[in-house]
């Protein structure tokens, strides 16, 4: 088994609904993606990310858009 030592852990993107800070076709998106990044740099590198729940808004959104922005932010 492996120790993990270091983690960050993020939920309630709710990636795919427009309402999200994070939607692709906010106008406000790239600020937001490049806002959370910052905070991800300065935390420095972590052993696990840990998404807890919510990372896709599936209940008002569709599959493809949701998974369009999941990739967007991934990319």
């Amino acid at each position: 088994m492996r120790q993990v030592k270091t983690v960050t852990a993020i939920s309630d993107l709710h990636l795919g609904r427009e309402l999200s800070y994070l939607h692709a076709a906010d106008p406000r998106y790239q600020d937001n993606r490049a806002a959370l990044l910052e905070i991800f740099r300065n935390v420095g590198p972590r052993d696990e990310l840990v998404i807890n729940g919510d990372l896709l808004e599936l209940s008002l959104a569709g599959l493809d858009e949701a998974y369009a922005d999941l990739r967007e932010f991934f990319a």
